[in-house]
């Protein structure tokens, strides 16, 4: 292989790799928008598929809504962490072979605390990983070239405020600080010896929320609306190869720099209570990823090198706007004042073409199931337990991408404590 060739085949494992890395960082939409995306912030929301816009009746309301915390009293705080366990699997639509990826546990944690003043002013403070988990292919598998593993973990600091401008209306807001990092490694085929790529990246940014709340009927009908602003992060990032000693002056390690923006989310929600003891719900959320039309990559050490030496490049992504639908059951029964039961049913779209389907985000529509569990003890505490099952419809890349059938489901397990007063 001459120098030429060896030049051009760098460059393309460079930006493959880099496409995957940034690609799986930019996923994680919000409030179940497909991808990475983890909307599962609280024990009690996920026991109602997170329909919970208009009700937004716990600290956790920091994070879907945080007019809620406006018509809460007093001081309040919860505190949990979320078990999940995605199930994927790859199908060679030519061999038939199927190749599962490793079965790990993810655990996000999140934290709340919150305190309405008298006269309806209401400040708040979370802290939760909306955007996260990863995949681990084995080792050497058929698409190791693509990816062997990622895990991406995206950390938001979000004070808010909220004013309960009347007994019916709150509104509120806030700003998140986020850093997110990111891990990758791939496999390099150089024919005669196997090579690999591992690297990592980092942004840190600010973003922000808007939320309303109307309760009317004496609390019975519920109406709430959260917009979450579009955050772009600029991603730095460093590759590490580990290649045959030949190869060892054109693979490089170096920087790269990536800008992308991850979209705005609508969510609008209601509620109601048909009875004392049962609560109604439903959420319709909007995420624009429309606003994800390429992707690009720039590569510092360009500036150094011949036009035909460079690297840095973008190509489209052709994503589109998606939306969910969620439902979600509260029961109190009457014999049981210390027990809370929660149901929940979601529909998820995903927003990627069947062209930039991938190993390193296998995604598809999604239909979500949940069960929950909440406790009153005493002293003004609580917990609450849910389960949600996650099932991912099949899905099969087109011919121009890495080619496969996918099948994937997830188990996700929530639990927290809360406490008011």
């Amino acid at each position: 292989m001459d120098e030429k060739m060896v030049q051009e085949k760098s460059g393309k494992i460079v930006y493959a790799f880099l496409s995957v890395l940034m690609t799986a960082a930019l996923f994680p939409s919000h409030v179940h928008g497909a991808g990475f995306a983890i909307a599962e912030q609280s024990a009690s929301a996920t026991g109602m598929a997170c329909a919970v816009t208009g009700l937004a009746d716990t600290p956790s309301a920091i994070y879907y809504n945080p007019a809620g915390i406006g018509m809460q009293k007093g001081l309040g705080a919860e505190a949990g962490v979320t078990f999940i366990v995605p199930l994927t699997s790859h199908k060679n639509p030519d061999t038939g072979e199927v190749t599962d990826a490793q079965k790990n546990l993810f655990y996000p944690p999140s934290v709340y605390i919150n305190y309405r003043f008298p006269v309806g002013l209401a400040f708040g403070l979370g802290f939760f990983v909306p955007y996260g988990l990863g995949v681990q292919w084995p080792e050497g598998w058929e698409g190791s070239e693509e990816v062997e593993s990622i895990e991406l973990q995206t950390y938001f600091i979000t004070p808010v405020v909220a004013w309960n401008i009347l007994p019916w209306l709150s509104v509120g807001g806030g700003v998140s600080i986020v850093r997110s990092t990111v891990e990758f490694k791939k496999g390099i085929n150089f024919v005669d010896e196997p090579g690999s790529l591992k690297a990592g990246g980092f942004a840190w940014n600010m973003g922000w929320d808007i939320g309303l709340l109307i309760r009317l009927l004496d609390g019975k009908v519920g109406f709430g609306l959260n917009y979450r602003s579009s955050v772009e992060l600029g991603f730095t990032g460093n590759a590490d190869f580990d290649v045959p000693l030949a190869f060892a002056s054109l693979f490089e390690d170096q920087p790269v720099n990536t800008q992308v923006v991850l979209p705005s989310v609508l969510s609008i929600g209601i509620s109601g209570k048909p009875h004392h003891s049962l609560t109604l719900s439903a959420d319709v959320v909007a995420t624009m990823w429309s606003s994800f039309e390429e992707f690009g990559l720039s590569f510092p050490e360009d500036v150094d090198k011949p036009p035909e030496e460079q690297l840095s490049k973008s190509e489209p992504r052709y994503w589109h706007d998606v939306w969910s639908l969620r439902f979600g059951v509260r029961f109190e029964p009457d014999f049981a004042k210390w027990l809370i039961l929660r149901l929940g049913l979601a529909y998820d779209r995903n927003p990627s073409p069947s062209n930039t389907i991938s190993p390193s985000l296998p995604d598809s529509d999604r239909i979500d199931g949940a069960l929950g569990f909440g406790f009153l003890l005493m002293y003004g505490f609580k917990i609450d337990v849910s389960y949600m099952y996650v099932h991912f419809l099949e899905r099969s890349s087109t011919p121009d991408a890495f080619p496969g059938t996918y099948r994937s489901s997830a188990h996700i397990t929530s639990l927290s404590i809360g406490y008011r007063h």
